[in-house]
């Protein structure tokens, strides 16, 4: 299932007239594989499963991209299946945090108060190990939002040989809270601090518990996101089932009136994926409307995942992206798990500053320790436009 000695070209086409711009061999094409066009100012460079074949340069910055392609009398049939065309959004910038602390679900702030760095600056929440030692949390900053440097004292949250992860800092007032999940009961604890750096208390545990045997959300919950709206708490998070439609992850609403008792939705889920899994991501509000970006599966299955749009008036009842279709963010490089059974985009968590937007996340080849990072891409839209837009 694979043709050798393939050649990859980039060229112009204005007024009917065709300008050869680059040529590369790539060796081999799998079927099946993906290709992908990418335009960054003049630069345009063509993927094949994630990694880069053939770069040239175009001046032109109008128009639509297309595909056409050629072979041998004697060469066995091959044929394009799927194309798509269209505005790249997002520029990809790498890895902000390694796959060796298997770094993953990134929570960032852009303020003062800055310990590292100066300020204002980037704060990133993360958590790091996979399974040995325990996962923690560990905090870094940043002047430019793409290189951070890492606190001395990490981790800042850590709770001996009990798993600390699957959460989310929020700055309200004075105090830092950071709601995450407890590896040894399961439950969603409420960490604070001063500063977000130093003297991280426990301050209430299990604020959050597992459902009842039955309950949508009785395996588990994880990902937290919270934000306060007047008096009131709000927390999405992600919760599964011993079967049924959450099998593989929906999300769930729950609110309080103090950060420290929730009351669950009584209507949850409030997003289900049909056969497959939704959750995580971090939720913004963005006029009338709550935006959620959050890692979808499309098959009966928990992997791989992509990132989907949600959006809603009233954190209950959502609608999936209608632009042309979910998920809105693929997985497209290498490290990314492209068309790979075991591959994922995640935890997207967004920030921004100055007119750009930032866009973390984690992303993963394979779920295994020394695989998962943190990469970044980046917008130059407000995230009120790039989500009115996707809407």
């Amino acid at each position: 299932n694979a043709t050798t000695d393939i050649a990859v070209g980039l060229a112009e086409v204005v007024g009917g007239s065709y300008t050869p711009l680059a040529t590369a061999s790539t060796g081999t094409f799998v079927l099946g594989g993906l290709m992908r066009l990418e335009k960054v100012g003049t630069v345009l460079t063509a993927y094949f499963n994630g990694v880069p074949v053939v770069t040239g340069t175009s001046t032109l910055n109008s128009g639509a991209p297309g595909v056409h392609g050629y072979m041998a009398a004697s060469s066995p049939t091959a044929y394009v299946t799927n194309w798509e065309g269209g505005n790249l959004v997002w520029t990809r910038q790498g890895i902000v945090e390694p796959a060796s602390r298997s770094s993953e679900e990134p929570g960032v702030i852009y303020e003062g108060g800055c310990v590292i760095v100066a300020s204002p600056c980037f704060k990133m929440w993360y958590t790091v190990n996979w399974t040995s030692p325990p996962p923690a949390i560990n905090y870094a900053e940043s002047t430019d939002g793409k290189t951070f440097s890492e606190y001395s004292g990490n981790p800042v949250i850590s709770n001996g040989a009990t798993a600390v992860a699957h959460g989310y800092v929020v700055h309200i007032g004075s105090t830092y809270y950071g709601y995450y999940w407890n590896g040894a009961s399961g439950a969603f604890d409420q960490w604070t601090s001063a500063d977000g750096v130093t003297s991280w208390t426990l301050a209430h545990a299990s604020v959050l518990a597992p459902g009842t045997t039955g309950a949508w959300d009785a395996v588990g919950v994880y990902d937290s996101t919270v934000f306060v709206n007047g008096a009131t708490w709000y927390m999405l998070y992600q919760g599964s089932s011993a079967g049924g439609a959450c099998h593989y992850y929906c999300e769930g609403l729950a609110t309080s009136s103090d950060g420290i008792t929730w009351t669950k939705y009584s209507g949850n889920p409030v997003i289900a994926n049909g056969s497959g899994g939704v959750g995580g991501g971090h939720v913004y509000q963005a006029g009338a409307n709550y935006y959620l970006w959050a890692q979808t599966s499309a098959t009966v299955a928990s992997l791989p995942t992509d990132i989907s749009l949600y959006s809603s008036p009233d954190l209950i009842n959502w609608t999936p992206s209608s632009n042309s279709r979910n998920p809105v963010y693929e997985r497209v490089l290498a490290d990314e798990g492209v068309n790979l059974s075991s591959g994922q985009v995640a935890d997207a968590c967004m920030v921004t500053v100055g007119g750009t937007t930032y866009f973390y996340y984690d992303a993963t080849d394979t779920q295994d320790a020394g695989h998962i990072h943190i990469n970044l891409a980046t917008a130059p839209y407000t995230l009120q436009q790039i989500s009115l837009a996707y809407k």
